[in-house]
């Protein structure tokens, strides 16, 4: 298959489901600032308190036996003083009732802009927030263990669960695999760009929205990888620059 075609195809199939959005991501909802979280096998037993307004992972909706509470995995019990990417393997996490949570896709949305699978752009009145794609070349996996790549410049990454294979580093040329080069955000006549640990090591993965908290507080969401693969990843931002992201694989 033409690569350029193939390469379309990719972006399309990680496309698609944004306008569905798809995201597992809810923020916590409470006048009183702060939300209990409660037992997964005592629902009647408050295990801790998250405080408002936070992003937490939703693995679904009445649990257990209809008391419409959700399961849910969180990143950190308070906003991190300087950026801090969180991706746990195991999350804590409980239960927290549904009226204490909103969707991020029922948030007010930046409007879609151009996409292409070099580029995402998406836009909230003179705001602007570009993703700019690339596609990796072998040279830069190493980790090597039994036929596997399990490390991207030293680093583990997000994508593909148990390592990529000799061989689909062998057909990048047919299958390539792409990565976030880079994520800048146009704000009060600034160029913002995300810092590289904000966006390393993150495999064929594509933005779904950018969700409005407020005018200084953003939420930018979305997936990537395949099948065992897979993850969700969203970075919550203040006055345009991320203060902290949440990389969920369920």
């Amino acid at each position: 298959m033409n690569r350029t075609y193939w390469y379309a195809g990719l972006f399309l199939s990680l496309l698609l489901p944004a306008a569905h959005a798809d995201t597992p991501f809810m923020l916590l909802n409470d006048a009183d600032g702060f939300v209990n979280l409660r037992d997964v096998h005592r629902p009647d037993k408050i295990i801790a308190r998250l405080h408002t307004p936070q992003v937490v992972a939703s693995y679904g909706e009445d649990y257990p036996d209809r008391m419409q509470y959700h399961q849910i995995s969180y990143s950190a019990t308070k906003a991190p003083a300087h950026f801090r990417r969180y991706a746990p393997l195991n999350p804590p996490g409980g239960l927290i009732h549904a009226s204490r949570l909103k969707a991020l896709d029922e948030l007010p949305q930046f409007e879609t802009g151009a996409q292409s699978s070099r580029q995402q752009i998406f836009r909230h009145g003179s705001h602007r927030i570009e993703i700019d794609y690339e596609p990796l070349t072998r040279h830069r996996f190493d980790g090597l263990k039994n036929g596997f790549y399990h490390t991207l410049e030293g680093r583990p990454f997000f994508g593909f669960d148990g390592g990529i294979s000799v061989a689909q580093l062998n057909n990048l040329s047919v299958n390539p695999i792409r990565q976030i080069k880079a994520i800048t955000v146009h704000h009060r006549g600034q160029s913002l760009p995300f810092p590289p640990a904000a966006i390393g090591q993150m495999l064929n993965f594509n933005i779904q929205g950018a969700a409005i908290g407020d005018e200084n507080t953003w939420y930018l969401y979305g997936r990537g990888g395949d099948g065992a693969g897979a993850y969700y990843s969203v970075w919550t931002l203040q006055q345009g620059r991320p203060t902290s992201q949440f990389i969920w694989q369920y």
